[in-house]
């Protein structure tokens, strides 16, 4: 799953960084199984083949803590995945996790010297990217603010916790001038 970043951008074209759930220290990072097989040459390309809907469930709903995504969204996630063999692209979408071994330190720079706001969101039951990320990031990126939710909470938080992440966001939007309520 590739870190999800939300940009805003108010009237006056300020902008502010939301992050969740970041896998931007692949040293911590620990990928399924089937993310590892993704990437490898040849069985990336047959394994994406294979996988059936009852595979792709269950390690969808691996990366979840306490809410089930359900039925509505799973059914959703796999009709996006293989809409016009999306699904055959895996491979080379999943090789971003080499990249981030080659660009790691360029990218959590660039995060960590923007002038524009920082906020990260994480997910104490998020089992790919452990609870060591959330204190790697704190240390990385010192000047980013950020937010721990509990083991209730995995690697999805706006799915799993949306009523916090936007209340959460809300908070951030307004602190840095991008809200009026």
């Amino acid at each position: 799953c590739v870190s999800c970043v939300c940009v805003c951008v108010s009237l006056s074209l300020s902008l502010c960084v939301l992050l969740f759930s970041s896998a931007m220290f692949p040293r911590l990072y620990q990928p399924l199984l089937a993310q590892n097989l993704l990437i490898t040459p040849v069985v990336g390309d047959l394994f994406v083949r294979l996988v059936n809907r009852i595979y792709f469930d269950r390690n969808l709903r691996t990366l979840f803590a306490s809410r089930n995504p359900g039925e509505e969204y799973m059914d959703a996630a796999w009709a996006l995945l293989r809409h016009n063999d999306g699904h055959l692209a895996m491979p080379r979408i999943f090789l971003y996790q080499l990249d981030r071994f080659e660009f790691e330190e360029r990218w959590v720079n660039a995060i960590r010297d923007t002038t524009i706001p920082v906020h990260y969101i994480y997910g104490a039951g998020d089992r790919i990217n452990p609870p060591a990320t959330f204190e790697e990031f704190k240390k990385r990126v010192p000047r980013a603010t950020h937010t721990y939710l509990p083991s209730s909470v995995a690697h999805f938080p706006m799915l799993e916790a949306p009523e916090t992440v936007l209340r959460v966001y809300g908070e951030f939007l307004k602190r840095h001038g991008h809200l009026s309520i």
